[in-house]
């Protein structure tokens, strides 16, 4: 890579660890969350689902506002106001509030990962894009695994609070290097795309269908009466019904439901969903199974080894689909993650310190050898002046994964084992693994 490039990847690299860092840096401060303002369980999740839902829905918001309007304008202002909102958070004197600043913290964030990845995606060539997207994944995997053992310092430093606190240094980093070295010109189309009429019907449905979704799954953990589940679950079809109308009809949809018939498009986004939905699982869990057992600091500690399987495995991933193509190690990593999550089911996790982190650790090689691989597929699936669009349905893709599994979270910890947990992430990781071995493509759309 040349200098110029190698300057625009780190800057995109930074840009994407604040999202993916924030959300599971407040994984271990869930128990002190629920403890100061007196919740359950699930309803303290809600301060991961709601950044999780927001984030998902602002995706495709993101990546079409930036193929319109310039991406270089739209990752400083998400940075910028992503640490504003961490301020905000930090002081949020309610949960609501605190709440409300996760909210504003995902629709910044969105701005600033998407319009970043699709910037790589545009000014790197065909044979340098699987490199770039391995360091960009890595970075990715590398901040949602630091997240827990950064959040539980954080938490021993300062409280829950500590963890929005935490990312400023991580704000400020991103947002020097961006205004350096990220490249400031207008996307092909820009023009013509602003002179277009933005779908706002779109956004405001495809938010209403995300958040009632993850109500529903959310409030099976609260034994809620039938009629109030089928209500929601009618609520959450109709509206899908609904936002599937609207991006048919109009002429320049939030999110294209056309490049989903678009295989390689379509299985990279059910690969990163499904891997996805098994990380989160792990990471929201197991701070949670273990709480009582050890302090925060311990749970990130013992998280801490899937940071150092995703850190090292990812850039392998990346050059190995840059040789071998897409598919081989998109659909590798995904077994890898199936063994290591189908392994730890059995096992107790106060009992069986080392053989969980070594488990742990073969997570995070899976996740690091696929991730890379599968994003790569998905962004070069379509041109590069749609790569606005194909970097928001990836993301999206993998935050929808996040929020069906932080919204099965305190279905799947009532038992007090971690068994349903690591059953449904081994079930997850091999539907992941089934679309990368059919679907993922080997050859990219220049």
């Amino acid at each position: 890579m040349s200098p110029v490039e190698r300057r625009l990847l780190a800057a995109a690299c930074l840009t994407t660890t604040l999202v993916p860092i924030s959300s599971t840096m407040i994984a271990v401060a869930l128990p002190d969350v629920r403890d100061d303002f007196g919740l359950s369980v699930a309803a303290a999740v809600w301060l991961v689902s709601s950044y999780l839902v927001v984030t998902a829905a602002s995706q495709p918001v993101a990546g079409s506002l930036g193929d319109r309007l310039g991406r270089h304008r739209l990752v400083v202002f998400g940075i910028v106001g992503f640490g504003a909102a961490s301020i905000l958070g930090a002081a949020a004197p309610t949960f609501e509030i605190a709440v409300a600043a996760r909210c504003i913290q995902a629709v910044c964030g969105a701005l600033a990962l998407v319009n970043a990845a699709a910037t790589v995606r545009t000014v790197l060539p065909a044979e340098r894009r699987g490199r770039a997207f391995g360091l960009i994944g890595a970075s990715a995997t590398l901040s949602a695994a630091a997240g827990p053992p950064v959040g539980g310092i954080a938490v021993a430093a300062a409280g829950w609070r500590g963890t929005f606190l935490a990312v400023l240094p991580l704000v400020a980093l991103a947002l020097i290097t961006v205004l350096r070295w990220l490249p400031a010109g207008e996307p092909d189309g820009a023009r013509e795309a602003a002179r277009s009429r933005f779908d706002v019907v779109g956004s405001v449905l495809l938010l209403g269908t995300l958040s009632l979704s993850a109500v529903l799954v959310n409030q099976l953990a609260a034994e809620r009466p039938a009629t109030l589940l089928v209500g929601l679950a009618a609520a959450a079809t109709a509206l899908a019904f609904l936002f599937a109308r609207q991006e048919r009809a109009h002429p320049q949809p939030v999110l294209d439901l056309g490049v989903l018939r678009v295989r390689a498009v379509a299985a990279a986004g059910v690969a990163i969903g499904a891997s996805n939905l098994a990380q989160y699982l792990v990471l929201l869990a197991v701070p949670l199974l273990i709480e009582g057992h050890t302090s925060s600091a311990g749970a990130g500690v013992i998280l801490a080894p899937m940071l150092v399987g995703s850190g090292i495995f990812a850039p392998i991933g990346g050059r190995l689909a840059d040789r071998y193509g897409r598919r081989a190690p998109a659909m590798g990593g995904c077994v890898v993650l199936a063994v290591a999550m189908g392994g730890m089911v059995p096992l107790d996790l106060h009992e069986n310190v080392v053989l969980t982190a070594v488990l742990l650790g073969l997570a995070g090689m899976g996740l690091g050898l696929s991730t890379s691989a599968i994003v790569t597929a998905g962004a070069e699936a379509l041109p590069a002046a749609q790569a606005g669009v194909a970097a928001g349905v990836s993301s999206s893709s993998r935050y929808l994964g996040s929020i069906l599994g932080t919204s099965l979270l305190a279905v799947l910890v009532d038992s007090g084992t971690g068994r349903p947990v690591f059953a449904v992430a081994a079930a997850a990781a091999v539907v992941a693994a089934l679309a990368a071995a059919a679907f993922v493509q080997d050859r990219p759309v220049r």
